[in-house]
């Protein structure tokens, strides 16, 4: 054992130990075997320091064999820059440079005072807690590998935890990395390349880290804080470059982060970072639907006060996901397609955003082709807007950050279109101003809208004024307009959360009229309120007028009720008095495009006569009526309707069932098809009616009417004239002021008691009726009064003028004369009509017709209508041929029995009291009766 051995003293017994620069005291204990040419030295050594292959020793203690030129340590357990080595070395002295086995193992590596010894480790900083190596090689080439477990590590700038790394080291200038830890919390992979060239170290890693937390990096970077990343991302990354200008390049991806406090889906990033200058290559993401790019550069990071050079686009943006940062109204939606840019430092940054939308909906309508420029400037940020609404433009611009104040107008407003989107029927031009200010949390804003010219369906509006004002969430609505000679206003308001509407207000002294575009005219005064959904709100209007018009038809003290709903509206109730008849109708309304409507009417028992505005009494009944009018602007009216009366007479006629469909045109009426029952015949009837001239032209032809019937409700007769009769008439007359009519028809009846054939030709006005030449009855066969009669003149009121002529029994009719100049004659004196008396008479009277004598006879009918009288008689002589063919005269004369009786049965008043001429009324009343009507024999 030899104690304070000096390294002078053991080169001098061992040379060959020059060659690895042993340096210091050493105890060393040594054992020389073998021969002196291959002498084994071998025995233990203790040093308390020195230095040995240029490493400091503090403490070592070890066995150790020196075998030729081979030395070899064993069991060594040293101390070295402060680290506790285990394990083995060995150098081949016999080689230049000396060639090293080391298989070593130790705990508190310092590395940062390894790194003067081995370069390669400058990419590294801190102390590893344990580490293994088995190296070989030259001193300052080694190879092999090396095995490193750090709780905390310094490497590349970046603070790994709990590594466990694999280094594979080549000839001391090449080490190929791999191994796992933590960075800021998040697992960490790493492999790769450190390599020492032109004597720096240069890095090539890649890093994949798995939930890496953003806001652990904020803390690592104080840069980052002003954009409050927050999340889990999965990165991969590569360090590449020369020490210490290490540049890391990566990526990474998120399902979910959080920027500014915005939550970002789908979160996407590729960046580089090199000199304090963060590059960012590309960047997507979801944020609350819209999809969102951007790239640019962070600059200057460690400064403090990074420069910001980013720019971006985001993609069907809804308003929606605004409404977390700005204080949006309601009642706005949409989507934009945004481009924006930030630049300037974090302490002064410029953001700008271009925002354009090809829709926007808003309380007022859709705002198409917007575009909206916003510049933030530090605190305070700036709008400019521009867009489109029902064909016209909206320009807004202002402040709108700390506190709003934004001004704007809108031009050229289509109230045409703007009706559609609200479902009412509007035309005109529309322009207004646009106030924002206050606020950005408690905004108001206010717009007025001012249109000359307009249109509400078919109504001119001279000048309307409408302004909204924000209230919450409502809109405070008021409307001032002045149309057709009035002025209506109306206010309430817009329930924005709700969609709804609520306006009330009153109209007063409009005029309406046919050349307004309105099936209607008069002067309206009433209410109006608008209620319902704002997309499709309900318009309800209730009024009177002293006087309304409907299409010539005139309703006093009228009442309405009409509620629009888009663009049609339904008239409840519209009364009043038509005529001195009560009127009540309900219907629709249709308004079309350019002022043109369509209207339906339905009445029920409406006066004929006040239809007609008749006061002479000639029309009488009620009938149903609706109507479909049809405007197509400029008081281009037409449409159609029906007719209906269970009973309609027309002086002294009735007819029934009366069912006339007609077609309006304009101002007249036209009649196609009609139909009713007169006196049980079928009756058509066709005609035209102009309401503004209020005069009609008709035609009616009736088949199979009873004659009896109609006569006897005509003329008051209770006679025998009776058959199925045909009728055609041809009228045209005038219901404008007093009544005219005028007239030809044609009559024409068979089989009646007191004719075989009936045929007469007329004319008529309102003086009378006209009988035309050719009007002729044939008797029946066998009667025993005439063959035939003609007639032709005039029965008016005033006066009977016909001429007459016929084949008549001359016996019977001087009987009959003679029997009523002996009535009048008794009539008129004091004596009373005795049984003797009338017995005479009568004995004289049938003494004469049942001797038949026909002769051809003229005579003319005069006098009144209420006292005609017969004059000019003349008889013919006989001629050998008689003017009307056997059939019509009777039978064959051959044979014939001239003394047919005929019985005829008086009734004689009782009592007392009668004047002579009721008397002779009476019995000449029955008298005539059963002459032309005898009894069968």
């Amino acid at each position: 054992m030899a104690q304070d051995i000096t390294h002078e003293a053991l080169l001098s017994l061992f040379p060959q130990l020059a060659a690895v620069g042993p340096h210091g005291v050493l105890d060393m204990e040594l054992r020389i075997a073998g021969s002196p040419r291959q002498a084994t030295v071998e025995g233990k050594i203790t040093s308390a320091s020195g230095r040995i292959a240029g490493f400091p020793i503090e403490s070592a203690k070890a066995s150790w064999q020196l075998v030729g030129r081979s030395l070899r340590f064993f069991d060594l357990d040293a101390s070295v820059f402060g680290s506790r080595l285990l394990g083995e070395m060995s150098f081949d002295l016999s080689t230049r440079p000396v060639v090293i086995e080391v298989k070593l193992s130790g705990e508190g590596l310092d590395i940062d005072k390894w790194k003067a010894r081995f370069s390669w480790l400058s990419f590294a900083k801190g102390v590893a807690n344990s580490f293994e190596a088995d190296l070989s090689g030259a001193l300052w080439a080694l190879s092999g590998d090396v095995k490193v477990n750090a709780k905390s590590l310094d490497l590349a700038g970046y603070k790994i935890d709990e590594l466990k790394a694999d280094l594979y080291l080549t000839e001391g200038k090449k080490v190929k990395v791999k191994g796992d830890g933590k960075w800021l919390g998040a697992p960490l992979k790493t492999q790769g390349v450190v390599a020492i060239i032109n004597g720096k170290t240069n890095l090539d890693l890649e890093v994949t880290l798995k939930g890496f937390s953003l806001n652990g990096l904020a803390k690592r970077f104080d840069a980052l804080s002003p954009i409050s990343p927050e999340g889990l991302v999965d990165s991969s990354l590569r360090l590449k470059g020369f020490l210490p200008n290490v540049a890391v390049e990566g990526s990474a991806r998120s399902s979910v982060i959080r920027i500014f406090g915005e939550r970002l889906e789908q979160f996407d990033v590729s960046f580089e970072l090199l000199n304090g200058n963060l590059s960012i290559k590309s960047l997507s993401a979801r944020w609350n639907g819209a999809s969102v790019s951007a790239s640019g550069a962070f600059k200057e990071l460690p400064s403090g006060n990074p420069l910001f050079q980013m720019q971006g686009k985001v993609s069907r943006l809804s308003v929606a996901a605004l409404k977390s940062k700005f204080k949006i109204p309601e009642g706005i939606s949409g989507e934009f397609d945004a481009s924006w840019s930030l630049s300037g430092s974090s302490k002064s940054p410029l953001f700008r955003v271009n925002a354009v939308s090809k829709g926007v909906l808003t309380p007022l309508g859709v705002l198409k082709d917007t575009n909206i420029v916003v510049n933030y400037e530090g605190a305070k940020a700036f709008l400019d807007l521009k867009g489109k609404i029902f064909g016209g433009s909206v320009n807004l611009s202002g402040q709108i950050l700390p506190d709003v104040a934004v001004e704007g107008a809108a031009k050229g407003i289509d109230l045409r279109m703007a009706g559609e989107a609200f479902s009412l029927p509007l035309n005109g031009v529309a322009n207004g101003q646009f106030k924002a200010f206050g606020a950005l949390s408690k905004v108001q804003w206010n717009l007025e809208l001012e249109t000359e010219e307009s249109f509400i369906g078919p109504a001119a509006v001279d000048m309307a004024k409408i302004s909204f004002f924000n209230k919450d969430k409502e809109l405070s609505v008021k409307v001032d307009a002045n149309m057709l000679g009035g002025s209506a206003n109306m206010a309430g308001l817009i329930l924005l959360s709700e969609k709804k509407i609520a306006l009330e207000g009153n109209f007063s002294d409009v005029g309406v009229d046919s050349k307004s575009g309105f099936p209607f005219n008069g002067t309206l005064s009433g209410k109006i309120a608008v209620g319902g959904a704002i997309a499709s709100p309900e318009v309800r209007l209730e009024g009177n007028s002293s006087e309304l018009g409907i299409r010539g038809f005139y309703l006093s003290d009228a009442t309405f009720a009409l509620v629009m709903r888009g663009k049609s509206a339904t008239i409840e109730m519209i009364k009043g008095r038509l005529g001195e008849s009560p009127f009540e109708a309900s219907g629709t309304v249709v308004f079309k495009e350019k002022g043109a409507l369509n209207l339906s009417l339905n009445a029920k028992r409406v006066s004929v006569a006040s239809i007609l505005k008749d006061k002479s009494g000639l029309f009488r009944g009620e009938a149903d009526v609706s109507i479909f009018l049809r405007n197509k602007g400029h008081n281009a009216f037409s449409g159609s309707g029906r007719f209906y009366s269970k009973e309609l007479s027309m002086g002294y006629f009735s007819i029934y069932d009366v069912d006339i469909p007609f077609s309006i045109s304009g101002s007249e009426i036209v009649v196609k098809g009609g139909k009713g029952l007169l006196y049980d015949g079928e009756s058509s009837i066709n005609g035209s009616f102009d309401i503004t001239k209020r005069v009609f032209k008709a035609t009616f032809e009736a088949k199979g009417l009873d004659l009896k019937a109609a006569l006897a409700e005509a003329l008051r007769s209770k006679g025998s004239i009776s058959g199925k009769a045909n009728l055609s008439l041809s009228v045209e007359g005038s219901v404008a002021g007093r009544l005219f009519l005028r007239g030809i028809g044609q009559l024409n009846a068979t089989n009646g008691e007191l004719y075989k054939s009936l045929s007469i030709t007329f004319a008529f006005d309102n003086g009378g009726l006209y009988i035309f030449p050719g009007s002729r009855a044939s008797a029946p066969v066998n009667s025993p009064l005439y063959r035939y009669i003609t007639a032709d003149g005039s029965i008016t009121k005033e006066a009977v003028d016909l001429n007459c002529y016929g084949n008549i029994n001359i016996k019977a009719l001087n009987a009959l004369v003679g029997a009523l100049k002996e009535l009048s004659q008794l009539a008129q004196s004091s004596q009373q009509l005795s049984q003797e008396s009338l017995a005479g008479i009568l004995a004289g009277f049938f003494g004469g017709i049942t001797t038949k004598e026909f002769q051809e006879v003229s005579f003319h009918l005069g006098g009144r209508p209420d006292k005609p009288y017969l004059h000019n008689l003349q008889v013919y002589k006989p001629t050998s041929t008689s003017p009307l063919p056997y059939s019509s005269m009777g039978p064959d004369r051959k044979g014939y029995d001239d003394t047919d009786k005929i019985e005829i049965t008086l009734n004689f008043p009782q009592g007392g009291g009668g004047s002579g001429d009721q008397v002779t009324g009476q019995l000449l009343e029955q008298l005539l009766k059963q002459l032309l009507k005898p009894k069968e024999p």
